[in-house]
Protein backbone atom coordinates (compact mmCIF):
# COMPACT_ATOMS: atom_id res chain seq x y z
CA UNK A 1 0.00 0.00 0.00
CA UNK A 2 1.34 3.38 -0.53
CA UNK A 3 -0.31 6.33 0.08
CA UNK A 4 -0.50 10.52 0.11
CA UNK A 5 -1.97 13.04 2.13
CA UNK A 6 -3.72 14.32 -1.39
CA UNK A 7 -4.21 13.65 -4.74
CA UNK A 8 -1.58 16.22 -5.67
CA UNK A 9 2.20 15.39 -3.69
CA UNK A 10 2.44 11.68 -5.07
CA UNK A 11 5.70 11.51 -6.08
CA UNK A 12 8.47 8.23 -7.04
CA UNK A 13 8.89 5.90 -4.12
CA UNK A 14 10.26 2.82 -3.11
CA UNK A 15 8.93 2.82 0.48
CA UNK A 16 5.53 1.40 0.84
CA UNK A 17 3.24 2.76 3.65
CA UNK A 18 2.54 -0.78 4.29
CA UNK A 19 3.06 -4.51 3.00
CA UNK A 20 0.07 -7.00 3.24
CA UNK A 21 0.61 -10.23 3.25
CA UNK A 22 -0.38 -14.20 4.50
CA UNK A 23 0.72 -15.61 7.47
CA UNK A 24 -0.91 -18.62 6.12
CA UNK A 25 0.65 -18.75 2.83
CA UNK A 26 3.15 -20.83 1.02
CA UNK A 27 5.29 -21.13 -1.73
CA UNK A 28 3.23 -21.39 -5.16
CA UNK A 29 0.13 -19.06 -3.50
CA UNK A 30 0.97 -15.90 -6.13
CA UNK A 31 -0.37 -13.69 -3.51
CA UNK A 32 -0.94 -10.78 -5.02
CA UNK A 33 -1.70 -11.61 -8.37
CA UNK A 34 -5.16 -9.58 -8.53
CA UNK A 35 -5.51 -6.45 -6.54
CA UNK A 36 -8.37 -3.95 -5.84
CA UNK A 37 -9.28 -1.48 -3.52
CA UNK A 38 -12.25 0.77 -2.32
CA UNK A 39 -13.07 4.21 -3.42
CA UNK A 40 -12.35 5.55 -0.29
CA UNK A 41 -9.00 3.51 0.35
CA UNK A 42 -9.84 1.79 3.73
CA UNK A 43 -10.61 -2.04 2.08
CA UNK A 44 -8.45 -4.11 -0.36
CA UNK A 45 -8.75 -7.61 -2.14
CA UNK A 46 -6.19 -9.58 -2.99
CA UNK A 47 -6.55 -12.28 -5.24
CA UNK A 48 -3.49 -15.76 -4.55
CA UNK A 49 -4.93 -18.07 -7.37
CA UNK A 50 -2.71 -20.68 -6.44
CA UNK A 51 -3.52 -21.50 -2.90
CA UNK A 52 -4.62 -25.51 -2.58
CA UNK A 53 -3.08 -26.47 -5.95
CA UNK A 54 -4.62 -23.66 -7.67
CA UNK A 55 -7.94 -24.03 -6.20
CA UNK A 56 -7.65 -20.42 -5.39
CA UNK A 57 -8.98 -17.76 -2.80
CA UNK A 58 -9.05 -14.17 -2.05
CA UNK A 59 -8.21 -12.15 0.74
CA UNK A 60 -9.79 -8.73 2.23
CA UNK A 61 -8.15 -6.34 4.33
CA UNK A 62 -9.90 -3.33 6.01
CA UNK A 63 -8.60 -0.30 7.96
CA UNK A 64 -11.01 2.46 9.74
CA UNK A 65 -9.49 5.46 7.56
CA UNK A 66 -7.03 5.58 4.75
CA UNK A 67 -4.05 7.14 6.59
CA UNK A 68 -3.47 4.48 9.60
CA UNK A 69 -2.70 1.43 7.18
CA UNK A 70 -0.17 -0.79 8.15
CA UNK A 71 2.02 -3.98 7.21
CA UNK A 72 -0.05 -6.76 8.23
CA UNK A 73 -0.36 -10.45 7.74
CA UNK A 74 -3.55 -11.13 9.22
CA UNK A 75 -6.40 -10.90 6.40
CA UNK A 76 -9.85 -9.40 7.79
CA UNK A 77 -11.53 -12.15 5.61
CA UNK A 78 -10.25 -15.08 3.43
CA UNK A 79 -12.87 -15.66 0.69
CA UNK A 80 -13.09 -18.84 -1.15
CA UNK A 81 -15.45 -21.53 -3.17
CA UNK A 82 -16.54 -24.21 -1.17
CA UNK A 83 -17.49 -26.03 -4.60
CA UNK A 84 -14.24 -25.19 -6.21
CA UNK A 85 -11.43 -28.00 -7.23
CA UNK A 86 -7.57 -27.85 -8.14
CA UNK A 87 -6.62 -25.98 -11.22
CA UNK A 88 -9.95 -23.49 -10.81
CA UNK A 89 -7.39 -20.62 -10.53
CA UNK A 90 -10.22 -18.61 -8.03
CA UNK A 91 -8.40 -15.41 -7.43
CA UNK A 92 -6.87 -14.79 -11.28
CA UNK A 93 -8.67 -11.34 -11.49
CA UNK A 94 -10.41 -9.21 -8.65
CA UNK A 95 -12.87 -6.52 -8.58
CA UNK A 96 -14.62 -3.97 -5.67
CA UNK A 97 -17.32 -1.82 -5.74
CA UNK A 98 -16.53 1.80 -4.58
CA UNK A 99 -18.30 1.37 -0.98
CA UNK A 100 -16.24 -1.59 -0.68
CA UNK A 101 -19.48 -3.97 0.36
CA UNK A 102 -19.41 -6.38 -3.12
CA UNK A 103 -16.38 -8.20 -4.17
CA UNK A 104 -15.96 -10.09 -7.86
CA UNK A 105 -13.67 -12.63 -8.20
CA UNK A 106 -12.80 -14.25 -11.50
CA UNK A 107 -11.68 -18.47 -11.77
CA UNK A 108 -10.96 -19.02 -15.66
CA UNK A 109 -10.00 -22.34 -14.75
CA UNK A 110 -13.57 -23.75 -13.79
CA UNK A 111 -15.01 -26.69 -15.77
CA UNK A 112 -11.97 -27.04 -18.16
CA UNK A 113 -11.30 -23.39 -18.45
CA UNK A 114 -14.68 -22.64 -19.57
CA UNK A 115 -14.37 -19.95 -16.47
CA UNK A 116 -16.71 -18.98 -14.10
CA UNK A 117 -16.71 -15.44 -11.59
CA UNK A 118 -17.72 -15.25 -8.29
CA UNK A 119 -19.69 -12.02 -6.10
CA UNK A 120 -19.26 -12.03 -3.15
CA UNK A 121 -21.16 -9.08 -0.27
CA UNK A 122 -20.69 -7.63 2.84
CA UNK A 123 -23.22 -4.90 4.50
CA UNK A 124 -20.88 -2.43 4.91
CA UNK A 125 -17.35 -2.44 4.24
CA UNK A 126 -16.47 -2.97 7.74
CA UNK A 127 -17.93 -6.57 8.81
CA UNK A 128 -16.65 -8.18 6.00
CA UNK A 129 -16.53 -11.88 6.95
CA UNK A 130 -14.32 -15.16 5.94
CA UNK A 131 -16.53 -16.81 3.94
CA UNK A 132 -16.58 -19.79 1.52
CA UNK A 133 -20.26 -19.55 -0.11
CA UNK A 134 -20.29 -17.19 -2.88
CA UNK A 135 -23.57 -14.84 -2.72
CA UNK A 136 -23.98 -15.07 -6.59
CA UNK A 137 -21.74 -17.33 -9.83
CA UNK A 138 -21.31 -15.63 -12.96
CA UNK A 139 -21.10 -18.15 -15.73
CA UNK A 140 -21.77 -18.19 -19.69
CA UNK A 141 -24.36 -21.14 -20.78
CA UNK A 142 -23.14 -20.61 -24.37
CA UNK A 143 -19.64 -20.94 -23.10
CA UNK A 144 -17.07 -24.01 -23.87
CA UNK A 145 -14.01 -25.39 -22.68
CA UNK A 146 -11.07 -23.09 -23.15
CA UNK A 147 -13.13 -19.74 -23.54
CA UNK A 148 -11.24 -18.27 -19.92
CA UNK A 149 -14.63 -16.58 -18.81
CA UNK A 150 -13.33 -14.87 -15.57
CA UNK A 151 -9.58 -13.50 -16.88
CA UNK A 152 -10.18 -10.09 -16.28
CA UNK A 153 -13.17 -8.39 -13.95
CA UNK A 154 -14.44 -5.15 -13.13
CA UNK A 155 -17.80 -3.64 -11.23
CA UNK A 156 -19.60 -0.32 -11.36
CA UNK A 157 -19.24 1.92 -8.52
CA UNK A 158 -22.71 0.91 -7.17
CA UNK A 159 -21.76 -2.68 -7.22
CA UNK A 160 -25.02 -3.42 -9.61
CA UNK A 161 -23.65 -3.86 -12.56
CA UNK A 162 -20.23 -6.47 -13.50
CA UNK A 163 -18.42 -7.14 -16.38
CA UNK A 164 -16.55 -10.10 -17.20
CA UNK A 165 -13.89 -11.17 -19.76
CA UNK A 166 -13.09 -14.08 -22.07
CA UNK A 167 -10.12 -13.99 -24.07
CA UNK A 168 -9.87 -16.84 -25.65
CA UNK A 169 -13.54 -16.97 -27.36
CA UNK A 170 -13.61 -18.08 -30.45
CA UNK A 171 -9.98 -18.96 -31.51
CA UNK A 172 -8.86 -15.77 -29.42
CA UNK A 173 -11.31 -13.49 -30.60
CA UNK A 174 -12.25 -12.63 -27.26
CA UNK A 175 -15.60 -11.74 -25.54
CA UNK A 176 -16.97 -9.64 -22.38
CA UNK A 177 -20.29 -9.94 -20.90
CA UNK A 178 -22.09 -7.62 -18.67
CA UNK A 179 -23.95 -8.63 -15.84
CA UNK A 180 -26.52 -6.76 -14.29
CA UNK A 181 -28.77 -7.16 -10.62
CA UNK A 182 -32.69 -6.45 -11.04
CA UNK A 183 -34.41 -5.19 -7.94
CA UNK A 184 -37.73 -3.71 -7.08
CA UNK A 185 -37.42 -0.11 -5.85
CA UNK A 186 -37.58 0.28 -1.87
CA UNK A 187 -41.13 0.94 -0.58
CA UNK A 188 -41.37 3.89 0.88
CA UNK A 189 -43.98 4.79 3.72
CA UNK A 190 -45.55 7.94 4.06
CA UNK A 191 -47.23 9.21 7.71
CA UNK A 192 -49.89 11.93 7.52
CA UNK A 193 -50.47 13.99 10.55
CA UNK A 194 -53.93 15.69 11.20
CA UNK A 195 -53.22 19.03 11.65
CA UNK A 196 -53.63 20.34 15.62
CA UNK A 197 -55.97 23.34 14.27
CA UNK A 198 -59.45 21.00 12.71
CA UNK A 199 -62.64 23.45 12.14
CA UNK A 200 -65.82 21.96 13.93
CA UNK A 201 -68.61 22.90 12.17
CA UNK A 202 -71.74 22.10 14.17
CA UNK A 203 -75.30 22.38 12.21
CA UNK A 204 -78.61 22.44 14.02
CA UNK A 205 -80.57 18.91 14.70
CA UNK A 206 -77.83 17.70 11.50
CA UNK A 207 -75.03 15.20 12.15
CA UNK A 208 -72.34 14.82 9.34
CA UNK A 209 -70.51 12.06 9.90
CA UNK A 210 -67.15 12.43 7.36
CA UNK A 211 -64.70 9.47 6.30
CA UNK A 212 -61.50 10.55 6.14
CA UNK A 213 -59.74 8.95 3.09
CA UNK A 214 -57.51 5.98 3.47
CA UNK A 215 -54.20 8.40 3.24
CA UNK A 216 -55.12 9.68 6.56
CA UNK A 217 -53.35 7.86 9.79
CA UNK A 218 -55.88 5.02 10.68
CA UNK A 219 -57.43 4.89 14.36
CA UNK A 220 -57.19 8.82 14.82
CA UNK A 221 -60.64 10.29 15.55
CA UNK A 222 -61.34 14.15 15.34
CA UNK A 223 -64.16 15.92 17.74
CA UNK A 224 -67.20 16.23 15.16
CA UNK A 225 -65.50 13.39 12.50
CA UNK A 226 -65.75 10.03 12.53
CA UNK A 227 -63.22 8.11 11.27
CA UNK A 228 -63.01 4.59 10.44
CA UNK A 229 -60.37 2.87 12.65
CA UNK A 230 -59.64 0.65 8.90
CA UNK A 231 -55.92 -0.68 9.12
CA UNK A 232 -54.44 -1.54 5.30
CA UNK A 233 -51.65 -3.93 5.55
CA UNK A 234 -49.96 -4.21 2.36
CA UNK A 235 -47.79 -6.70 1.98
CA UNK A 236 -44.79 -6.83 -0.84
CA UNK A 237 -42.83 -9.44 -1.92
CA UNK A 238 -39.14 -7.85 -2.60
CA UNK A 239 -37.35 -10.46 -5.29
CA UNK A 240 -33.75 -11.65 -4.10
CA UNK A 241 -31.23 -10.26 -6.44
CA UNK A 242 -31.26 -11.70 -9.98
CA UNK A 243 -28.21 -11.84 -11.98
CA UNK A 244 -28.81 -11.62 -15.36
CA UNK A 245 -26.27 -11.80 -18.56
CA UNK A 246 -26.80 -9.34 -21.14
CA UNK A 247 -27.09 -10.96 -25.04
CA UNK A 248 -23.93 -11.62 -26.21
CA UNK A 249 -23.06 -11.91 -29.73
CA UNK A 250 -20.37 -14.79 -30.18
CA UNK A 251 -18.63 -14.59 -33.29
CA UNK A 252 -17.50 -18.23 -35.29
CA UNK A 253 -14.29 -18.50 -36.79
CA UNK A 254 -14.24 -19.62 -40.42
CA UNK A 255 -13.01 -23.27 -41.20
CA UNK A 256 -9.46 -23.64 -40.83
CA UNK A 257 -7.92 -24.62 -43.68
CA UNK A 258 -5.91 -28.22 -43.26
CA UNK A 259 -2.35 -28.27 -43.45
CA UNK A 260 -0.41 -30.87 -44.90
CA UNK A 261 1.50 -33.03 -42.29
CA UNK A 262 5.37 -31.99 -41.86
CA UNK A 263 8.03 -34.49 -42.30
CA UNK A 264 9.65 -34.10 -38.87
CA UNK A 265 13.06 -32.79 -38.94
CA UNK A 266 13.70 -35.13 -35.49
CA UNK A 267 12.40 -35.90 -31.61
CA UNK A 268 12.08 -33.46 -28.62
CA UNK A 269 13.87 -34.13 -25.53
CA UNK A 270 12.76 -33.15 -21.72
CA UNK A 271 14.54 -33.93 -18.81
CA UNK A 272 13.30 -35.06 -14.91
CA UNK A 273 13.75 -32.15 -12.42
CA UNK A 274 16.67 -33.93 -11.11
CA UNK A 275 18.42 -34.56 -14.33
CA UNK A 276 18.46 -38.15 -13.48
CA UNK A 277 16.25 -38.91 -16.04
CA UNK A 278 14.70 -37.82 -19.83
CA UNK A 279 11.58 -38.61 -22.07
CA UNK A 280 12.29 -38.31 -25.48
CA UNK A 281 10.08 -38.04 -29.11
CA UNK A 282 11.54 -40.18 -31.91
CA UNK A 283 10.85 -38.35 -35.52
CA UNK A 284 7.97 -40.19 -36.15
CA UNK A 285 6.91 -38.64 -32.67
CA UNK A 286 6.81 -41.68 -30.55
CA UNK A 287 7.83 -41.13 -27.07
CA UNK A 288 9.79 -43.12 -24.92
CA UNK A 289 11.16 -42.88 -21.42
CA UNK A 290 15.20 -43.39 -19.76
CA UNK A 291 16.60 -42.73 -16.80
CA UNK A 292 14.21 -42.05 -13.84
CA UNK A 293 11.61 -41.01 -16.09
CA UNK A 294 8.05 -42.53 -15.27
CA UNK A 295 5.84 -43.30 -18.24
CA UNK A 296 2.15 -41.62 -17.75
CA UNK A 297 0.87 -42.53 -21.17
CA UNK A 298 1.53 -41.01 -24.90
CA UNK A 299 -0.53 -41.30 -28.06
CA UNK A 300 2.20 -44.18 -29.40
CA UNK A 301 0.14 -46.08 -31.18
CA UNK A 302 -2.63 -42.97 -31.62
CA UNK A 303 -4.77 -42.77 -34.91
CA UNK A 304 -2.99 -39.21 -35.37
CA UNK A 305 -3.50 -36.62 -38.59
CA UNK A 306 0.05 -35.66 -37.42
CA UNK A 307 2.94 -36.21 -35.54
CA UNK A 308 3.66 -35.15 -31.72
CA UNK A 309 6.51 -32.96 -32.12
CA UNK A 310 6.92 -31.53 -28.98
CA UNK A 311 7.19 -32.70 -25.23
CA UNK A 312 7.74 -30.67 -22.00
CA UNK A 313 7.67 -31.94 -18.38
CA UNK A 314 5.97 -30.53 -15.18
CA UNK A 315 7.77 -29.10 -12.34
CA UNK A 316 7.40 -32.15 -10.33
CA UNK A 317 8.66 -34.72 -13.11
CA UNK A 318 5.29 -36.54 -12.51
CA UNK A 319 4.01 -35.34 -15.69
CA UNK A 320 4.14 -33.99 -19.00
CA UNK A 321 2.63 -32.21 -21.68
CA UNK A 322 3.04 -33.44 -25.11
CA UNK A 323 2.76 -30.83 -28.68
CA UNK A 324 1.66 -32.06 -31.54
CA UNK A 325 2.47 -29.99 -35.00
CA UNK A 326 -0.91 -28.70 -35.79
CA UNK A 327 -1.26 -27.13 -31.62
CA UNK A 328 -3.03 -29.60 -30.07
CA UNK A 329 -1.95 -30.70 -26.58
CA UNK A 330 -2.05 -33.98 -24.93
CA UNK A 331 -1.27 -33.79 -21.10
CA UNK A 332 -0.35 -37.03 -18.84
CA UNK A 333 0.39 -37.49 -15.34
CA UNK A 334 -0.10 -34.47 -13.10
CA UNK A 335 -0.20 -32.22 -16.32
CA UNK A 336 -3.61 -30.16 -16.49
CA UNK A 337 -4.72 -29.12 -20.01
CA UNK A 338 -4.73 -25.16 -20.09
CA UNK A 339 -5.92 -25.04 -23.80
CA UNK A 340 -4.73 -25.41 -27.38
CA UNK A 341 -4.35 -24.34 -31.22
CA UNK A 342 -5.60 -28.04 -31.91
CA UNK A 343 -8.14 -27.70 -35.45
CA UNK A 344 -7.22 -23.59 -35.62
CA UNK A 345 -5.62 -22.15 -38.35
CA UNK A 346 -2.23 -22.26 -38.35
CA UNK A 347 0.28 -19.99 -40.42
CA UNK A 348 3.30 -22.46 -39.72
CA UNK A 349 2.85 -25.87 -37.90
CA UNK A 350 3.83 -26.43 -33.98
CA UNK A 351 7.30 -27.05 -33.11
CA UNK A 352 7.75 -26.22 -29.59
CA UNK A 353 5.68 -26.30 -26.08
CA UNK A 354 7.62 -24.83 -22.70
CA UNK A 355 5.98 -24.59 -19.59
CA UNK A 356 4.87 -21.53 -17.33
CA UNK A 357 7.29 -21.43 -14.11
CA UNK A 358 4.67 -21.61 -12.04
CA UNK A 359 3.90 -24.98 -13.79
CA UNK A 360 -0.33 -23.74 -14.26
CA UNK A 361 0.30 -22.73 -18.56
CA UNK A 362 2.45 -23.44 -21.18
CA UNK A 363 3.56 -21.57 -24.13
CA UNK A 364 3.15 -23.36 -27.76
CA UNK A 365 5.87 -21.68 -30.83
CA UNK A 366 5.11 -22.09 -34.30
CA UNK A 367 8.44 -22.55 -37.02
CA UNK A 368 7.61 -18.94 -37.80
CA UNK A 369 8.54 -17.67 -34.30
CA UNK A 370 4.44 -17.28 -33.30
CA UNK A 371 3.70 -17.86 -29.83
CA UNK A 372 0.65 -19.42 -28.05
CA UNK A 373 -0.22 -18.51 -24.27
CA UNK A 374 -2.59 -20.76 -22.05
CA UNK A 375 -3.13 -20.56 -18.75
CA UNK A 376 -0.76 -18.40 -16.53
CA UNK A 377 1.85 -18.06 -19.33
CA UNK A 378 1.51 -14.51 -20.65
CA UNK A 379 2.48 -13.60 -23.93
CA UNK A 380 6.25 -11.14 -23.99
CA UNK A 381 6.18 -10.89 -27.97
CA UNK A 382 6.65 -13.48 -31.01
CA UNK A 383 8.18 -13.41 -34.31
CA UNK A 384 5.25 -14.30 -35.80
CA UNK A 385 5.16 -13.62 -39.69
CA UNK A 386 8.16 -11.64 -39.13
CA UNK A 387 11.42 -14.04 -38.75
CA UNK A 388 13.58 -14.89 -41.54
CA UNK A 389 14.87 -17.80 -39.99
CA UNK A 390 12.53 -20.80 -38.72
CA UNK A 391 12.62 -21.75 -35.34
CA UNK A 392 12.97 -25.28 -33.92
CA UNK A 393 11.79 -24.99 -30.06
CA UNK A 394 11.27 -22.64 -27.22
CA UNK A 395 12.80 -22.70 -23.99
CA UNK A 396 10.87 -20.92 -20.18
CA UNK A 397 12.85 -19.16 -17.97
CA UNK A 398 12.50 -18.89 -13.94
CA UNK A 399 12.21 -15.41 -14.23
CA UNK A 400 9.50 -13.49 -16.61
CA UNK A 401 9.66 -14.67 -20.66
CA UNK A 402 11.46 -16.88 -23.14
CA UNK A 403 13.71 -17.61 -25.75
CA UNK A 404 13.24 -18.94 -29.37
CA UNK A 405 15.56 -21.04 -30.65
CA UNK A 406 16.40 -21.12 -33.85
CA UNK A 407 18.25 -24.20 -35.85
CA UNK A 408 21.67 -22.61 -35.23
CA UNK A 409 21.54 -22.94 -31.57
CA UNK A 410 20.55 -18.99 -31.93
CA UNK A 411 17.75 -17.59 -29.33
CA UNK A 412 15.47 -14.68 -29.77
CA UNK A 413 14.90 -13.26 -26.34
CA UNK A 414 11.59 -11.89 -25.02
CA UNK A 415 10.44 -10.65 -21.41
CA UNK A 416 13.21 -10.33 -18.66
CA UNK A 417 14.75 -13.58 -19.82
CA UNK A 418 18.53 -12.89 -19.25
CA UNK A 419 20.62 -13.36 -22.41
CA UNK A 420 22.72 -17.08 -22.21
CA UNK A 421 27.01 -16.07 -21.20
CA UNK A 422 29.02 -16.89 -23.94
Amino acid sequence: VFHVASEGPWASSSTPTATLTNSAGSDGDSFGYSVAMSSDGTTALIGAYGVSSSTGAAYVFHVASEGPWASSSTPTAILSNSAGSDGDLFGISAALSADGTTALIGAFGVSSWTGASYVFQASTEGPWATSSAPTATLANSAGSDGDGFGDSVALSSDGAAALVGACYVSSWTGAAYVYATTSTPPVTTTTTTVPTTTTITTVPTTTTTTTVPSTTVPGTTVPGTTVPSTTVLTTTTVPTTTTVPSTTVRTTSPAPTPLAPPVPTGGGVAATPEGAGYWALSAGGKLSDHGNAADFGSENGADLAVPVVAVNSTSTGQGYWLASSDGGVFNFGDARFYGSMGHKDLNKHVVGIAAAPDGHGYWLVAADGGVFNFGTARFYGSLGRTGTVPIVGIVANANLGYRLITPEGAAHNFGTVARPEG
